[in-house]
């Protein structure tokens, strides 16, 4: 497969790009592997205020770096780095958009529920099991909202049992305390800033 001059393949659940990069009339060849699952959502994307927005893949942060929409962030000097010979593929941590700002809550929740599931560790948050549902905290029906601080995680049975209740009428109780769509992202740059400046 091929895109953007970019080709890539996958193998075993590993992730293998190729990019050909010119420089001075020259293709460079940079491969990046990645053979753990839970490495393809680690790279922290940045707007121009330099405000968490979202994580992505380490393959979609090369192909941004390459097509000169995004640059590799320095947590040490807070510099932004857009030049390819001097960036370390395999270390980069936050990437910037110098040209974006955050999206807003509605684009982050999408039309489906895999955002919430992801925020709440696809963990039922009334009783602890594995949660494949969503549950309004306040019913639609009492006239709740589908924002980020009224939506949870729920497994099915306990979203059957809670029904158009609220936690309170249904005698149930949030294990944790509901977050916003980036609060995990805004603790996850906290710590890179602080493991740099250390």
């Amino acid at each position: 497969m091929k895109i953007n001059g970019c080709q890539g393949g996958g193998l075993d659940g590993r992730i293998t790009l190729g990019l050909f990069l010119k420089e001075f009339g020259k293709e460079r060849l940079v491969r990046v592997r990645c053979s753990d699952r839970n490495d393809c959502h680690q790279i922290i994307v940045v707007d121009r205020n330099y405000l968490p927005m979202h994580e992505c893949s380490r393959r979609h942060a090369i192909k941004a770096i390459c097509t000169g929409r995004a640059r590799v962030l320095d947590l040490k000097t807070w510099a932004n780095c857009s030049e390819i010979r001097s960036i370390d593929w395999k270390g980069i941590k936050v990437i910037v958009f110098p040209t974006n700002t955050g999206p807003s809550e509605h684009t982050l929740l999408g039309h489906g529920t895999r955002g919430v599931l992801r925020r709440d560790n696809w963990r039922c948050q009334y009783c602890g099991k594995k949660a494949t549902t969503v549950d309004h905290i306040v019913p639609r029906c009492q006239g709740g909202p589908t924002t980020w601080s009224n939506l949870a995680a729920c497994c099915l049975s306990c979203n059957q049992f809670k029904s158009g209740r609220s936690p309170e009428q249904a005698g149930m109780k949030l294990l944790s305390i509901i977050r916003g769509p980036r609060a995990h992202l805004y603790e996850r740059f906290e710590r890179l800033v602080k493991e740099e400046a250390a």
